[in-house]
């Protein structure tokens, strides 16, 4: 005796999944398959890599055997509710977005954004000086995060030392003050 249940196509495999999203953003990606299996809808994920660097039409060229990419297959019945789905992820994804870029020119108003015209040049305020270079390239990552630009000067016989424009100094040792002592024999200058 055949049930409801096996009556639903989606259930018994007779529907072949159809493409609902593909893209190579892992976050994106993430948030979908979780938003689409909260929806309690059956899907079908998969991380695509073309060792042949472009083989896949849905993915740009250029990132040589690197290339990956995520798919989203839901089964056909379920495509339309997957999609709204789908759409209401990338909605409160284009929220955030758009909340990030109104912090930003919050910051810009306040002077902290960097500009964008920043040039490695205008940056000649030092405020670190150490020998761990990976150290170095750690705290610039850190301003940067920030909205700081840093530069670090490396020079053979010299200590690594970071730099940054004399308008940032004031934030910047700020934010190394935060970290100080997180590595010991380098010092904020």
């Amino acid at each position: 005796m055949a049930t409801a249940r096996d009556a639903d196509p989606r259930r018994n495999g007779g529907d072949a999944p159809s493409l609902l999203w593909s893209g190579m953003d892992a976050v994106l990606f993430s948030a979908l398959v979780d938003a689409i299996s909260a929806a309690e809808i059956p899907l079908h994920q998969s991380v695509v890599h073309d060792s042949a660097a472009g083989t896949f039409g849905r993915f740009p060229l250029g990132f040589g055997g690197h290339a990956a990419g995520y798919e989203i297959r839901v089964a056909e019945a379920d495509l339309g509710a997957a999609q709204r789905v789908v759409d209401s992820v990338l909605a409160s994804a284009e929220e955030i977005v758009a909340e990030e870029e109104d912090g930003e020119a919050a910051e810009s108003a306040s002077g902290l954004n960097v500009s964008p015209k920043w040039r490695a040049a205008d940056a000649i305020t030092e405020i670190w000086r150490g020998e761990n270079g990976e150290w170095a390239v750690y705290l610039c990552d850190v301003l940067r995060e920030n909205h700081i630009r840093a530069r670090v000067a490396s020079e053979p016989g010299v200590s690594q030392r970071i730099f940054v424009r004399p308008a940032e100094e004031n934030a910047a040792r700020t934010i190394l003050q935060a970290i100080e002592g997180s590595a010991p024999g380098e010092r904020e200058v």
